[in-house]
């Protein structure tokens, strides 16, 4: 007797079953080779590139679709970027670094504290008793004049 063809035959089941058992080998080895190439792209990288490339990636999206080469943000960027294989690294490194900007006693000539003047007066004290000095001098000859002018 012959089966109605509505119904399954053994054999067409087991056909179905090994068409499921590759279908998901074939996906398992998608997977495996999509995560192999995932980390072979890590292992070139540092932390320090991934979290430069996610900055970049904010950036990107708050900035400007267009960018020129005159855009200022993107060649300040690329001019303070640091490269491990540019052979003139080490000039930008002795880059002019800003110096902190701190209260000192004034001197003669104004300078800042920093790499020419630490802040210390290590002077005699000439200068300052001859500031006085002339100082006081203008001060008693205004007074002497306001003495003299003051009885008109």
């Amino acid at each position: 007797m012959e089966r109605p063809s509505s119904l399954p035959s053994s054999s067409s089941s087991r056909h179905d079953r090994s068409d499921e058992k590759l279908r998901r080998i074939e996906e398992r080895r998608k997977e495996d080779s999509l995560a192999a190439k995932q980390e072979t792209e890590q292992w070139g990288k540092t932390l320090q590139d991934s979290d430069h490339a996610k900055i970049i990636e904010k950036e990107a999206g708050a900035s400007r679709f267009i960018r020129h080469a005159d855009d200022p943000t993107l060649n300040q960027r690329k001019q303070h970027e640091s490269r491990w294989d540019d052979p003139a690294r080490h000039f930008v490194d002795s880059m002019k670094q800003e110096r902190p900007k701190h209260r000192a006693p004034p001197n003669r000539f104004d300078l800042p504290p920093g790499v020419h003047w630490d802040g210390v007066d290590r002077s005699n004290g000439f200068e300052r008793r001859l500031f006085q000095e002339r100082a006081s001098k203008v001060s008693t000859k205004e007074h002497a004049h306001r003495h003299d002018y003051e009885d008109l």
